[in-house]
């Protein structure tokens, strides 16, 4: 993957899109029952392979298929879809929104910090 070149964070601070050289662009958001940010690769397979479709609707998005995420190092899953800025979660979750349905959260400024450090260039769409 090449060079960050832009982030930009929808209106409901809920979805932050970074898009990179070479045509690829990541879509992240936080997890309340991870506590941690996930990712969808929408243009590119991600090392395992995988591909997921995306709405093209940054304020309510929807993504597909379903994110199974495999926490590294703690080895932790979650799996999930996100549908019209809503977290559905499968019952196949070890947290506490396993089998819930929950509205997508703010991303907590202190992941967007750890992800990408305090002095970033995050453009930040108005409410």
């Amino acid at each position: 993957m090449g060079a960050l070149l832009k982030q930009t964070l929808n209106k409901a601070r809920t979805l932050l899109r970074c898009d990179f050289e070479e045509n690829h662009r990541h879509f992240y958001f936080y997890c309340p029952g991870c506590k941690r940010l996930h990712c969808y690769n929408v243009n590119h397979k991600n090392s395992n392979g995988a591909l997921w479709s995306f709405n093209g609707d940054f304020e309510v998005p929807s993504f597909s298929p379903s994110l199974r995420y495999l926490g590294y190092p703690t080895g932790t899953l979650c799996h999930l879809f996100l549908t019209n800025s809503t977290l559905v979660y499968c019952s196949d979750n070890p947290h506490d929104h396993n089998g819930k349905t929950i509205p997508l959260p703010v991303i907590p400024e202190s992941e967007i910090v750890g992800l990408f450090g305090e002095d970033a260039p995050i453009e930040r769409l108005a409410a």
